[in-house]
């Protein structure tokens, strides 16, 4: 699978900029679900684990009214799976 390069800060950044580093909004834990559209295809098409913590709201995010958005989220599950960590850190990115 090829990957993308939303986990990868941009130079300066300082890993704490939610509103405009992707890499930051993907890993920020204080936050109840990233701020960052389409996250979860994020996470799986960079084979990433997704944060426990945002459990809850992957669910909500496979009841999103845009229903494109949500059946390229079920095949992109089917086709190569999801996976959640049960860690509550900050990963460095």
């Amino acid at each position: 699978m090829k990957r993308t390069r939303e986990f990868e800060h941009y130079d300066g950044c300082g890993y704490d900029d939610p509103d405009n580093c992707s890499a930051c909004a993907l890993t920020d834990l204080r936050q109840d679900s990233p701020n960052y559209a389409a996250w979860p295809l994020a996470y799986i098409e960079n084979d990433r684990a997704i944060p426990g913590k945002w459990f809850k709201a992957f669910l909500e995010e496979l009841k999103d009214d845009n229903q494109a958005y949500v059946d390229n989220l079920y095949q992109t599950v089917a086709k190569y799976g999801v996976r959640f960590n049960r860690v509550s850190t900050r990963p460095l990115g």
